[in-house]
């Protein structure tokens, strides 16, 4: 009996997952893979001014449902603090359970955070992966995604994969839509919205470049 396929997304913060590789998640669900999110914290610095416990609660809501949008199998939450990634990934032992996701689902593929990333939080959970790859004794493909930089010329001479995500976009774009906390003029997160036009571009010129209507970009890092 085969074993089912199935990929791996990694990210710092709930709904980078689908600014990254969004509609390419939803391209594999459609084509019967399981796909397992880990996600490093619950973006609870996002709103300062509110009680930590309760914008946990309610970004975990917002990305189980965008996740459920995109076919996604399940959302793991490590609970990290923004900004002390790299210090709590030990300190917490959420090295274990990402080890144990690893080994539970046994993923073809992982994507993870790119290095280049001009988030802080973005490049730690890269680093750590990257610390952690040889001890973990993983044979997975690990491609990179950027959800912060519109362009990514320090990599083009690496190997890449090309999703066609033209069947799927909209469904990112309607998980996208779930993170309402996120999306908020009066607050300093007003630059999701700019994140919106920056995923619409990218999707566009890559998909311009490789001769479809909207396609998603990864690099090869194992």
């Amino acid at each position: 009996m085969k074993t089912k396929k199935s990929v791996l997304v990694i990210a710092a913060h709930p709904d980078d997952e689908i600014f990254g590789p969004g509609a390419t998640i939803a391209r594999y669900a459609e084509e019967g893979i399981d796909v397992y999110t880990v996600v490093f914290s619950y973006g609870e610095m996002s709103h300062p001014h509110f009680k930590p416990e309760e914008i946990m609660k309610i970004r975990k809501r917002e990305s189980e449902r965008a996740n459920s949008i995109i076919g996604g199998k399940k959302v793991y939450f490590l609970g990290l603090k923004e900004t002390r990634f790299e210090k709590e990934f030990y300190e917490k032992g959420a090295y274990k359970k990402v080890e144990e996701i690893i080994k539970r689902h046994n993923p073809e593929k992982i994507f993870i955070h790119s290095q280049d990333d001009v988030h802080h939080d973005h490049r730690a959970v890269n680093k750590i992966f990257i610390e952690n790859y040889e001890r973990m004794s993983l044979n997975a493909q690990v491609y990179t995604f950027n959800v912060s930089n519109i362009l990514d010329i320090k990599k083009r001479n690496r190997p890449r994969l090309v999703i066609n995500t033209s069947k799927t976009f909209h469904k990112k774009i309607n998980a996208l839509k779930c993170f309402r906390s996120q999306i908020n003029p009066l607050s300093y997160v007003f630059t999701n919205n700019i994140l919106f036009i920056v995923t619409y571009i990218k999707s566009v010129i890559n998909g311009m470049k490789y001769g479809c209507k909207h396609s998603e970009v990864f690099f090869r890092l194992k």
